[in-house]
């Protein structure tokens, strides 16, 4: 099971999103392994995930607010095709939905 590369999981959630020129990395105080990731899209609104990263799954957090779900449905399609190209593997994407997050589960 390969590892996966936190920075170009970040860099294709840019390339997704069609932002990849502004994009805000920034670790919490707390914990090495959780980053708030900000990305302005193309039309300048911004787009906040928070990422839980271990070496072989990471977490994205979204609010639902964020997107509306058809657009998440075609983001998140695109992102995982991405994701597969980036790693020359099969990548397992996983939503979970909740009342205000998408939790997207990446894993290999």
């Amino acid at each position: 099971m390969p590892q996966l590369d936190y920075h170009k999981v970040i860099s294709i959630i840019g390339r997704t999103l069609e932002s990849e020129a502004d994009i805000a990395v920034q670790k919490t105080a707390d914990r090495s392994e959780v980053f708030n990731i900000t990305f302005s899209d193309r039309n300048g609104s911004k787009k906040d995930f928070k990422m839980i990263n271990s070496h072989f799954r990471i977490e994205l957090q979204v609010g639902r607010s964020q997107f509306d779900e058809k657009t998440f449905n075609r983001w998140i399609k695109s992102f995982e095709y991405d994701l597969e190209q980036a790693f020359f593997t099969n990548i397992k994407v996983t939503v979970e939905n909740d009342a205000s997050l998408y939790r997207i589960i990446v894993t290999t």
